[in-house]
Order: structure tokens, then C-alpha cells, then sequence
């Protein structure tokens, strides 16, 4: 089923972009076979698999079937692909994911699919056209168990409430146009904000 969605994905473009899709949809097999790199904590403990997709534009990225997950999936990386927030029903796939991200690509809003993925501990949407609209803002405090939060590079009208992200550590928000520190900021006494 896998196999025959890539395969559609990549025959809706043509030349270099059908090229690019072709690179990203083997990526995604190999990790469908659980050949992705394996990521191991200092321990020595198995935490899942890392998908790092090639920094190729593919415009948009495949809608895959309720049926495919990528579970096995802990750190995922979709970095400079020129993606858009389109890639929803994408991203809803990897649900187990801790470590994410979307740098450098073209999102205008925080992705929905976020709210989807309770165990992140750290999100990078570094880079974006992101300008935090009052519904993004509220899915960015609804991410309670981020550790680390990258926004810088974005053209932000306004900031997250922190209040509820209780475990929040590291905060990026260099370039972002904001002249005012975020409320709720008064909640985190070990916040580290850059």
C-alpha cells in the first residue's frame, strides 16, 4: 500500500522534481523496512529510528493511508524540502516522533499535526514564513511536553502563552519581530531564552 501511494506521489511532477520525489520516496521505504538509522541513548538503550529526508524541493510531500504509520519513527527531519502547510496528513503518520524538524522550508502556520505527537521534546521551525496567527499560537502552547522550541527566522505577530509548557528549557526567537517577552514567561525560572 506504501509502495503504490509513493509511486502515484511521484509520478504527479516531472524532471527534476519527479527526481527529487524519486530520492525522498526511497528514503521513506527504506524506513518503512526499518532500515533508517537506529538512535541509541548514551545508555546504550534503543529509543527508535531517525528519518532524515534529503533537503530536495518536492513542493508537498505524499498524503499517505490511515493504514501507514511510521511508529518506529523517534527523530524526524524535513529540512529546506520548500514544504508548505499542506504537509499535515504527512506528518500525522509519525506520532511517536521526539525530535522534529521543519527548518528552512515554507510553512506560513504552526503544522495542526503537532497536536498529534505527545512525546516531542523538541521542535525546530526555524528558518519558515510562520507569523504565529492566535490558533498557531494556542497548538505551540498546547505542546506541554517541549523541552526546546525553535522559532527564530520567522516573521511573528505574536508569541506563545508559556504557561502550560512546563517543561520548556531552551527558547529561540531571534529575528522574529517581536519586541516583548511571552506571557506565562514568569512560570519557568530555568528558561533559557536566545
Amino acid at each position: 500500500i506504501l509502495n503504490s501511494h509513493l509511486s502515484l506521489w511521484c509520478q504527479q511532477v516531472t524532471g527534476v522534481q519527479r527526481a527529487a520525489r524519486s530520492q525522498v520516496a526511497g528514503e521513506l521505504r527504506r524506513c518503512w523496512r526499518l532500515q533508517s538509522q537506529p538512535l541509541v541513548s548514551q545508555a546504550g538503550a534503543f529509543l527508535g529510528y531517525r528519518l532524515s529526508l534529503p533537503a530536495v524541493p518536492v513542493g508537498r510531500l505524499p498524503t499517505l493511508p490511515a493504514a501507514v504509520h511510521f511508529s518506529h519513527v523517534t527523530s524526524l527531519t524535513l529540512t529546506g524540502m520548500e514544504l508548505t502547510d499542506s504537509s499535515d496528513s504527512f506528518l500525522q503518520r509519525f506520532f511517536n516522533v521526539r525530535w522534529l524538524n521543519l527548518a528552512s522550508n515554507r510553512f506560513a502556520n504552526i503544522p495542526a499535526a503537532l497536536l498529534s505527537m505527545p512525546r516531542l521534546s523538541e521542535v525546530n521551525l526555524s528558518g519558515n514564513q510562520i507569523s504565529l496567527t492566535g490558533s498557531g499560537a494556542g497548538r505551540l502552547s498546547a505542546l506541554t511536553s517541549v523541552e526546546v522550541l525553535h522559532l527564530e527566522n520567522n516573521p511573528l505577530s505574536t508569541l506563545p502563552n508559556l504557561s502550560d509548557m512546563v517543561h520548556l528549557r531552551r527558547l529561540y526567537l531571534r529575528n522574529t519581530q517581536q519586541q516583548q517577552f511571552p506571557a506565562g514567561l514568569s512560570n519557568h525560572l530555568f528558561l533559557i531564552l536566545v
